[in-house]
């Protein structure tokens, strides 16, 4: 196992561990920017931040992004990563879907975050 040395480095392992361990239903891209810009009628810090992460459909492939940027802890940027998964494995051809933070998101969200902290996963992703 080797341990990652920047956080983007520990983002995309662990996004190959979750190809592996929780598949998506299209191919899956992970990449790290330094800022996705807020939604219309964010607060102004949430403007000057920008989101933590973003997922979307491009045809049948998805495109996750991961703002990895200065003072981010690593914690937060592995929250972001696992939330953003959730959306991808459920998507589907419906697209207006992406984004929705409804029961079955949640219930993946969970199933996601408790393999990844309560059974192991923080340590087999080291391995990816």
């Amino acid at each position: 196992m080797t341990a990652a040395r920047s956080n983007k480095d520990r983002i995309l392992q662990i996004s190959r561990w979750l190809a592996v361990t929780f598949p998506t239903p299209y191919p899956t891209m992970v990449r790290c920017v330094k800022k996705i810009a807020a939604e219309r009628g964010s607060s102004p810090m949430h403007k000057k931040m920008g989101d933590d992460g973003y997922c979307v459909s491009e045809g049948q492939k998805i495109i996750i992004r991961i703002a990895v940027r200065r003072g981010v802890t690593r914690a937060l940027l592995i929250d972001a990563i696992i939330h953003e998964w959730a959306h991808a494995v459920l998507m589907d051809e419906d697209s207006d879907k992406i984004g929705r933070h409804d029961d079955a998101w949640g219930i993946m969200y969970a199933r996601i975050y408790h393999r990844f902290i309560d059974d192991g996963g923080y340590r087999a992703s080291e391995g990816y």
